[in-house]
């Protein structure tokens, strides 16, 4: 049976990269219009999805290095935040295992940590910044049709690929290395979108793991903020215990999904 293709809109690379630093310039807006977690969300998934296509630019001899660091720059802003975003969402759906009291601490940290952040983004100009990068580097690849790029991309893909098999043995013991096969994968979907077409399974597939390894990480990562700012909590001993248990939970779900015989990468 042919495998199915999704057809992307066939912009021409330049649109693909300005209508993104369009997007992040606009969630900048966001930010001070609305205390929206999805709106951190969004801009960081583009900051990631730039950073992709920039390493892709850099394989095809394109001078990205200044963009590049800037870029890196702006996704460092606001990571700290997106923790505890993620971490009082999922409080909220389990409240049970933390008391208000407990609650308004993890809030009121969050709700510092957006400060700062917010004066981050005014006090660096960095969206403006990214802007004038932006524009700047597009004059280089202007008139770029993703048929014209298509084979710097799958070269792209095929080599973070190995580095994702490379990688997996020793990943179903180690939450540092699998947090590592996470990043990769993320890159991998990224780069597809540069193709004029992909494999629908490929991308099934890719977001099955991530829902996966998302999961994983955000534990992983709960359990790290809740030992090293609430540790003296008194909640905090249970909420690190439940955590722990889902995050074994889920690695047993992962290994299994590893040794199924489904080739998760194609």
């Amino acid at each position: 049976m042919k495998i199915p293709e999704i057809r992307e809109e066939l912009l021409t690379i330049p649109q693909e990269f300005a209508s993104l630093i369009s997007k992040v310039a606009q969630r900048e807006i966001d930010f001070f219009v609305e205390d929206d977690v999805e709106f951190l969300h969004e801009f960081r998934v583009d900051l990631r999805k730039l950073r992709t296509w920039t390493q892709i630019f850099e394989t095809a001899d394109y001078r990205v290095k200044k963009i590049q660091k800037h870029l890196a720059r702006c996704h460092l802003m606001g990571g700290e935040v997106r923790n505890f975003d993620v971490l009082l969402s999922w409080l909220d759906e389990n409240q049970t295992f933390a008391s208000l009291p407990y609650i308004r601490i993890l809030k009121e940290k969050r709700k510092k940590l957006r400060k700062m952040f917010l004066k981050e983004l005014v006090k660096t100009d960095a969206i403006s910044q990214l802007r004038i990068l932006g524009r700047n580097f597009l004059l280089h690849i202007k008139g770029v049709s993703k048929e014209a790029f298509e084979p710097q991309v799958k070269r792209y893909i095929e080599e973070k690929k190995k580095s994702v098999y490379a990688i997996l043995p020793k990943a179903l013991t180690n939450l540092e290395d699998l947090h590592e096969v996470r990043k990769i994968l993320k890159k991998i979907r990224y780069a597809l979108l540069l193709l004029p077409t992909f494999n629908q399974n490929c991308l099934q597939n890719l977001k099955e793991l991530q829902d996966i390894l998302g999961y994983i990480n955000d534990r992983r990562v709960w359990l790290e903020l809740i030992l090293v700012e609430l540790k003296d909590i008194e909640e905090a001993k249970n909420l690190q215990e439940v955590l722990q248990q889902e995050l074994n939970a889920k690695l047993d779900e992962f290994k299994t999904y590893v040794a199924s015989e489904k080739t998760f990468l194609s």
